[in-house]
């Protein structure tokens, strides 16, 4: 089910173009695609068709798509998915799409990349919220019962 619907918001991307991409961005799209990716790191056809999304995404999207797919860890996941499967010709095709995707948005007489990303540096930091969200809950104490959940 994953695998389909990831393959259907590639497609959707694709088809849609710009203005999908941005609706796809103000809701969350990259992030989703990129936990995905990390939460079922090792099946490499779903860690493909997410990463195909992921660069149709920033491809379509512009510099906003980017940034989202940046600001996600999308490059990092990019990097480890080439790692876990270094024989896959299509992880590393969508990996090169990506690159390529982030790479057009860079500036022309600088050379920088949108929002201070610097090429090869782990992204790993920008996409802090992903190993956040993925831990339990902190819960207060049974005696402050007006305490906030802190995530």
């Amino acid at each position: 089910m994953l695998r389909w619907s990831a393959s259907a918001l590639q497609s959707l991307f694709e088809q849609g173009g710009e203005d999908v991409a941005r609706v796809a961005v103000a809701y969350g799209a990259a992030e989703t695609l990129v936990t995905c990716m990390a939460t079922n790191a090792g099946e490499a056809e779903l860690e493909e068709r997410c990463l195909a999304a992921v660069a149709t995404l920033a491809q379509k999207g512009g510099i906003a798509a980017v940034l989202a797919v940046l600001d996600a860890g999308g490059q990092s996941a990019a990097d480890e998915a080439i790692t876990r499967h270094p024989g896959s010709t299509e992880i590393q095709n969508w990996a090169e799409a990506l690159f390529l995707s982030v790479e057009s948005c860079a500036d022309e007489e600088t050379g920088e990349l949108p929002g201070g990303f610097v090429r090869g540096e782990d992204t790993s930091e920008f996409h802090g919220f992903l190993h956040q969200d993925l831990r339990p809950p902190t819960i207060p104490e049974a005696s402050d019962p007006h305490a906030d959940i802190e995530f």
